[in-house]
Order: C-alpha cells, then sequence, then structure tokens
C-alpha cells in the first residue's frame, strides 16, 4: 500500500503578520517532518472584491490611517460570507482535492467556517486555525454549531489572557483551544546579552552613549510616522530615533524631507544637527528589525500583531498608536492591563518617550514583561506547540472515520429551499419582532432588577480597575471556563504576602472591581488569598456555574488549601448554590443574602407574578438556595440589617434571610447590623471585627 505523502496546506496572506506567523508555523512543521511538503494557498485574497485591486486599496488604507473605511468593509465582508458560505466552501473544496493534505493550517480569517465543511467532505482532513491576531472575533466568527460534525481540528491562541479568550465564539469547544504563543522568528526569541548589544550598536552606526527609541507603524509603513517625527523634533531630550517606515517610501521620503527643512544632514540614513543631542536612522523596509529592537528603550508602533509580539518576546516596553485596524484594537487593552505598554499618540509622544527615558518607569515595565512571561512559560516555546499539536491531530486523524469526498455545488433545488426560507422570514418578520422584543424586555426588566450593579457598571473603568489590581500583584486565572455559557471567566486571585494555605472567594453583587480593597486588605494580611470574580452572563443560574468552575480550579491548582465562600445580596444567593454538596464543606459568609428569588421578587411588584416574568426568574435566577443551604453542613455566618430595616429581605410575613439561618444545618451564628443599617449600608467596625474572627477560625 503506498503512503500517502506528508502534504501541508497552509492557507495566508499578503496582509500584516499573516507573512511572518506562516514562516514560523512552516519551519516548526518542517523541523519536525523533513519529508513534509508544504504549500502555502493565498484563497483568501483572491475573495477580495476586484481581488488584486481590492487588497492594493485595503494597503492604502492602512497606510492613509482610513480604519474605519476597513472596518466597514470588514462588516460587510461577514455578511457575504454568511450568504456565499457554499460558494466559498466549493472553492476550499477544490484547493483541498487538488492538493491533497493530510494537515491543513489556517492563518486568516472569515473563511474558517466553511473550511471546516470542506475538510470534513474530504476523508476528515484535520484543521489547524491559527490566528494571527489577538482578537478572534473574525476568525471565529460564524464558527459551527456544537451540534455539527466536523473534522479533527484545533484553535490556537497566543496566549492564555481572558482578554483574547472572550473573544472567540462560544461555539469553538473550549478543550480544542491551545495557547501555544505567537509565531515569530528565532531572532526575536533570543535574549541577547550586552556584548551583543554593543555589537549591533556598531553594526548600525547607532553611539552608544544614547537611549534608543524606535518607531514603526507596521511592514507597510503608515503616513501617521510624519506627525510622529515631527513632534519628536520639538524634544530637547538627548536620544537616537529609529524610524523604520516599511514599504511605503512616500512616507519615508516625507520624513526625510522634514528633516533636511529642519538643518539635518543624512548620509547612509543616518541624520544630525549639529548643536542638537536628537539624531535620527531613517530606513525603509527591513530584514533585522530585530537589532534595532534589542537595542531600544521602547517601540513606537502601531497595534499590529507582530511587532506588538516581536516586542513582548523581546521584553521591550511598547506604545502603541491609537490609530488601528479592527482586529488590532485588542492589543492596546492587553498591553496595559499587563503592563507592557500603554498607548500613544503624536500629540502625546513627548511626555510618553520623557516617561520612558526615567529608569524607574522603564524597569516596572520591563519588571511587568518578566512577570508575563514567568506566569505563561510553555507559551513561548511556538515550534515545540505547533509541532506537538500537529502530532495529535495526525493521530487524531487516523482513529477518525474517513468521510468521502463529496461535491460541494450548490444544486437549483437548494438554492430555491433557501430562497422560500427568505421569503418566509420575510413574511413573518413582524411577528419576529414582536416577540423579540417583548422577550427582550422582559429580560432587561429582570436582568437590571438583580444585576443592575453589572449592568450599569461602565466596561472602561472596569478595564482601568482591573490594570491597577494587575499591576498591585493580583493574578488573572487563565483560561477558565464557564460550563454554562462556555465563555471565559474573568477571575482573579491576589496572593497573600504571607500565604498560609486559606483563601477568600467573594461572590458580589457587582463587579469585582468595584469592592474597595479596604475589604479584604485585612484578610491579605492574616495570610488569606483573596479570590473575585465577574459572571459571564447576568444570570444567577450562570453566575453559580461560574463559581463552582473557580471553586474546582481553586481546588485543582492549590490542593488542600482551606476556602471560604463570602456572598453579599445575590452574590450570597449563588455562593450557597454554589457551596452545597461541596467535598469537603465550605464555610460560608452569608451577607444579606436570600434563598428564594421568585418570592423577592413578587414582593415588590404585582408584574412578577405574570407568567412570562415569573416563568423568567425561575429559569435564569432562581437557584433554590432555601433548599440548598440545608445541604451546607460547614459553619455559617449571617449578616442581617435590623428587623424592618431591611426593605430587601425583611416582610410582613417572615424574614427571608432569616428562614436561611433557620435552615442552615450545623454551626452557625447571626450577626445584626447597627439600628440604623438597611440593605445597602456598610459594615459598621464590630461587624467588620465578627467577620473577620469568623474567618479566622473557620479557614485554620
Amino acid at each position: 500500500m503506498a503512503i500517502q505523502p506528508f502534504n501541508v496546506l497552509l492557507l495566508t496572506s499578503d496582509c500584516g503578520g499573516t507573512g511572518v506567523v506562516s514562516k514560523a508555523v512552516a519551519e516548526a512543521i518542517q523541523a519536525k517532518y523533513p519529508d513534509a511538503h508544504i504549500e502555502q494557498d493565498k484563497i483568501v485574497d483572491t475573495l477580495w472584491p476586484g481581488r488584486d485591486r481590492g487588497l492594493n486599496f485595503h494597503i492604502w488604507c492602512t497606510q492613509r490611517g482610513h480604519f474605519r473605511v476597513i472596518q466597514f468593509f470588514t462588516f460587510m465582508a461577514k455578511q457575504i460570507i454568511k450568504v456565499n458560505f457554499n460558494w466559498i466552501q466549493q472553492q476550499l473544496d477544490t484547493v483541498i482535492k487538488i492538493k491533497k493534505p493530510r494537515l491543513i493550517v489556517s492563518i486568516v480569517p472569515f473563511i474558517n467556517s466553511p473550511l471546516l465543511a470542506a475538510a470534513r467532505q474530504n476523508g476528515n482532513t484535520p484543521v489547524l486555525v491559527l490566528p494571527s491576531d489577538s482578537d478572534q472575533e473574525i476568525y471565529s466568527h460564524n464558527w459551527p454549531s456544537k451540534d455539527r460534525e466536523l473534522p479533527p481540528y484545533r484553535y490556537a491562541i497566543p496566549y492564555s489572557c481572558w482578554e483574547i479568550g472572550r473573544t472567540i465564539d462560544p461555539a469553538v469547544k473550549r478543550s480544542n483551544i491551545q495557547p501555544i504563543g505567537y509565531g515569530i522568528r528565532a531572532p526575536f526569541q533570543k535574549e541577547y546579552t550586552e556584548e551583543e548589544k554593543a555589537a549591533f550598536r556598531k553594526e548600525l552606526q547607532i553611539p552608544a552613549e544614547k537611549e534608543v527609541i524606535s518607531l514603526m507603524m507596521g511592514s507597510f509603513g503608515s503616513t501617521v510616522i510624519y506627525s510622529y517625527v515631527k513632534n519628536i523634533l520639538e524634544m530637547s531630550s538627548d536620544f537616537h530615533c529609529v524610524v523604520i517606515c516599511g514599504k511605503d517610501a512616500e512616507a519615508k521620503g516625507k520624513v526625510e524631507s522634514l528633516l533636511k527643512k529642519q538643518g539635518f544632514t543624512g548620509q547612509n540614513g543616518q541624520f544630525h544637527k549639529d548643536g542638537i543631542q536628537l539624531s535620527f536612522s531613517i530606513l525603509g523596509f527591513i530584514d533585522n528589525v530585530h537589532e534595532y529592537m534589542a537595542i531600544s528603550r521602547c517601540i513606537i508602533s502601531k497595534p499590529g500583531s507582530a511587532t506588538f509580539n516581536q516586542a513582548i518576546a523581546l521584553k521591550l516596553p511598547i506604545l502603541l498608536d491609537t490609530g488601528h485596524l479592527p482586529w488590532e484594537g485588542l492589543n492596546i487593552p492587553l498591553a496595559e492591563q499587563y503592563g507592557l505598554g500603554k498607548r500613544v499618540s503624536p500629540e502625546r509622544v513627548q511626555e510618553s518617550i520623557e516617561e520612558m527615558l526615567k529608569p524607574e518607569t522603564h524597569q516596572t515595565y520591563i519588571a511587568a514583561h518578566d512577570v508575563f512571561h514567568a506566569s505563561r512559560p510553555e507559551q513561548f516555546q511556538f515550534a515545540k506547540n505547533v509541532q506537538q499539536i500537529t502530532a495529535e491531530l495526525l493521530q487524531e486523524a487516523e482513529n477518525a472515520p474517513k468521510t468521502a469526498a463529496n461535491p460541494t455545488a450548490v444544486s437549483h433545488l437548494a438554492t430555491a429551499k433557501k430562497i422560500l426560507k427568505i421569503a418566509i422570514k420575510i413574511l413573518l418578520f413582524p411577528i419576529f419582532a414582536i416577540v423579540y422584543t417583548w422577550n427582550w424586555l422582559v429580560q432587561t426588566v429582570v436582568r437590571v432588577s438583580f444585576f443592575s450593579s453589572f449592568v450599569l457598571a461602565k466596561q472602561r473603568i472596569l478595564d482601568e480597575r482591573r490594570k491597577q489590581l494587575i499591576a498591585k500583584g493580583a493574578k488573572p486565572v487563565e483560561s477558565l471556563v464557564s460550563p454554562q455559557t462556555q465563555q471565559y471567566i474573568d477571575a482573579m486571585y491576589i496572593p497573600s504576602p504571607n500565604g498560609t494555605g486559606r483563601a477568600v472567594i467573594f461572590s458580589l453583587g457587582k463587579p469585582y472591581q468595584n469592592l474597595h480593597p479596604d475589604n479584604y486588605q485585612h484578610l491579605l494580611e492574616d495570610g488569606l488569598d483573596v479570590v473575585l470574580f465577574n459572571p459571564t452572563e447576568n444570570s444567577a443560574v450562570t453566575m453559580a456555574e461560574d463559581l463552582k468552575a473557580l471553586i474546582d480550579r481553586r481546588k485543582k491548582d492549590f490542593p488542600g488549601q482551606s476556602i471560604l465562600l463570602h456572598g453579599y445580596c445575590i452574590g450570597a444567593h449563588v455562593a450557597i448554590a454554589a457551596a452545597a454538596d461541596q467535598v469537603p464543606p465550605i464555610p460560608l459568609v452569608i451577607d444579606r443574602g436570600y434563598g428564594d428569588t421568585n418570592e423577592l421578587a413578587e414582593r415588590f411588584s404585582f408584574f412578577a407574578k405574570l407568567p412570562c416574568l415569573r416563568s423568567t426568574i425561575r429559569t435564569h435566577y432562581n437557584l433554590n438556595s432555601s433548599e440548598k443551604i440545608t445541604r451546607c453542613t460547614a459553619p455559617i455566618l449571617v449578616i442581617s440589617a435590623p428587623d424592618g430595616k431591611d426593605r430587601m429581605l425583611h416582610g410582613k410575613s417572615h424574614n427571608l434571610i432569616r428562614d436561611l439561618y433557620n435552615k442552615a444545618p450545623g454551626e452557625k451564628r447571626y450577626h445584626t447590623l447597627p439600628e440604623t443599617a438597611t440593605h445597602w449600608s456598610k459594615w459598621d467596625e464590630a461587624t467588620r471585627t465578627t467577620v473577620h474572627r469568623f474567618i479566622q477560625n473557620k479557614t485554620s
């Protein structure tokens, strides 16, 4: 029996950092499989309107900063691909039949859903989707539903950061997602010695005593470089600015003309001016970017993934221009969240450079890079990870049932059925619209009622506070997936400097970023780790499942650690549901919580008794905590406002929180807040002391 040649089909593009990743993938596979025949195909570029003209228009817009135009065409592309799914699948089917690959690697966006369908129809050919950007939205767009049969596949992301994971379509099977690092060339993966850096300076004709600031805007370049140089010229600081214009010859010429008008003289790309400490290197497209980056204090760049990840690999602080393509924007908050860099604009470049030239500021960024590397060392072994996934996929393909290669041409009957379906949808649209609007209204009213603090929170403020937590030593819990929504959970743990093997998990009725550190600083000082999280969906059912997943991860990462759950309001409702039947039992602090959500809602509004609202509350918000607390056998501390002062929990007939206390089967304590306290009041000092002692005693 003839052995099938090891053909690898690499779907790539002429756009951006795709070529960089393509080379890294090809080198990794070739190193492990020397006989592999790797063929690149740029089919996605042929799908542009006008083909080469369309691609050139994209490049032109990128160079001139017309990002809104590209954003519009990106939106249109997603809609067009939905409509032309079968046609694109047919094009891919043809390519697969001709190339006969044993493995398909896709580094491009938009087409991965029809690609999986085509691979399925061609012998279950395994597929590795390896996006070349951090934002996964256009790569996992229109992913096949979970009940569809798919070929063996893996979905690779650069890092296990929550910010990246949350952009992946929930339909992508979470166990198939693997963080593998970013595909960059070997020179960027090396840590250079001071001697090697000195050799670079000599070779590049850059004075040894000068700090170097690099400026580049991707391989295609950008006219915004001119604005940056114009503002940098007004600075009096002593440093050397390396300006890499890429393939944009027009931008390079304009920058050189600007320097000459300012009295700079240039030779071999080096520009100097008598009496001025500032100097420049003006370059076009070069292959030795790593040499300039290795000796730089920082780099100013657009947030393209190639330069962004090259800087991370070299532990180089990065200043990211605020103008960017739709799929590049995520790199800016990613850099700021983990302290790897910050956003910049031509108007603010002077103060940003001055800040980077300060030793203490620069060292802070370097330390953040060190932490980022140390917390995920396996994600900086791209070649090894690609080789491992390749071997796994080939083995799965051997074991998977082979499917016959079926033609994917669209029949006239199929087209007619599709048109008929569209016509029916148009006719029934008014009915759908009314039903959808009513359902949306019901869901919104209930969601705002129970999760108002989450609904009204401003994401910009939450992101800033999350960044501050990370800067102060908090560690994201990465690759934690919600069993309910299949989304990545935003969870954080703050390790105690006096670790004693104990932890408190807060289940709050508000985003964890809005919990003031004063509420847990004393716990950290006592040796308890503090764990915080936000639900992936504003639903009590989802929040409880997220909390259970977090508890399981905590037990896995820190076996034997003593855990206590601290819940407030709806967070207490959730904490009870998550703690029920835990082994070993988990102690609880229930701060003004309740057990029956339907009863709580019906106290406040007659409308909560309507069948539609009652059904929604029961399905998404009622966890039957009043029954589940009977299975919480660990010690419980219940905190309540004085009788009659908590309008949410204290009714005429009975007290919801006292009901919970009465049903708790084990050791328990009931603590009443001061006479003036309500459901929303902060703790007084006596309450803080009581809770503190309870946590100390029950986690020791």
